[in-house]
């Protein structure tokens, strides 16, 4: 029998425009791939609930690797893996992030938390502000607290209290912030805890669980639907998806990815506003007819 490519696709950066949402190109190719008996899988390091909202959009359902790796999900929502984090390794990263001053939120089985909300929109509206591609401190708050709503951001006022909670367990801590020197030693700080380290950009720390990674969830979801990891197309643009480009068997970088992973890319495709994905699918689904 013939062995069959399947597709693995990051969403902010990659899937996702810059409004956040699949576009009209992306969906169609989606759905010819899965017409062609292609699996097609989402792999971010979004939860589970604002993963799966622009893909409730987009009328699409499929399996999703959730908070890099500490979730899996299958295409009708259920639960196939979890991997999270204790309240004593939480209790040390909170220490070390405290010690900083380093604004972080948690990322957990009941959504995604905030413990000062106010302090998020300020920090996340001064990091766009930063990029340039705001031309005013309005418009950046305003996309800013978009972020919060659409991640379905909830608040809190105490992480550890609400972690004692009986049945929220946690999967991943995201922390910000634009300094890069504190951030690198914050990173020296947590490296000698026992949790993966990864980001989804320049201004953030992701933190998870040791066997928690992308990389791990495209092994975990080949072997739920007997693929193959060597079959996979995975598709990226940022240093959270490194460890699926080293797992799969063909590793693409859209062209906004960074450089450093574009490097270690097997192909280069348009960006993620010129509908990236879509142009791999299609080709990947003309390599099928030709063979």
């Amino acid at each position: 029998m013939k062995r069959r490519p399947w597709i693995v696709t990051d969403m902010d950066g990659t899937l996702l425009n810059d409004g956040r949402s699949i576009s009209a190109k992306n969906v169609d190719a989606i759905n010819k791939a899965l017409e062609a008996d292609i699996q097609v899988v989402i792999a971010t390091g979004r939860d589970y609930f604002e993963a799966n909202a622009p893909l409730v959009e987009a009328g699409l359902q499929l399996p999703i690797i959730c908070g890099n790796g500490s979730e899996l999900r299958d295409n009708n929502h259920a639960v196939l893996h979890r991997q999270t984090l204790d309240h004593a390794v939480f209790s040390q990263i909170e220490t070390i992030l405290n010690k900083f001053d380093m604004y972080f939120e948690i990322f957990t089985t009941s959504g995604s938390f905030t413990n000062n909300k106010e302090k998020g929109f300020a920090l996340v509206a001064d990091m766009l502000l930063s990029t340039g591609h705001f031309d005013s401190p309005a418009k950046a708050r305003e996309f800013a607290e978009l972020r919060f709503t659409e991640g379905m951001l909830k608040e809190t006022s105490s992480y550890s209290t609400l972690l004692t909670t009986k049945g929220i367990d946690l999967f991943k801590v995201l922390a910000f912030s634009k300094d890069a020197v504190k951030r690198k030693k914050v990173i020296e700080e947590l490296e000698k805890v026992n949790v993966t380290l990864t980001s989804s950009g320049d201004d953030n720390i992701e933190i998870m669980h040791p066997c928690a990674s992308k990389g791990r969830g495209v092994k975990q979801i080949a072997d739920k639907y007997n693929l193959n990891p060597a079959d996979a197309v995975v598709i990226g643009d940022n240093e959270n998806d490194r460890s699926m480009m080293e797992t799969a068997g063909t590793a693409v970088a859209v062209a906004n990815a960074l450089p450093a992973i574009q490097e270690i890319s097997d192909f280069v495709t348009l960006a993620n506003t010129e509908d990236g994905v879509a142009s791999v699918i299609e080709n990947v689904l003309t390599n099928i007819v030709r063979a």
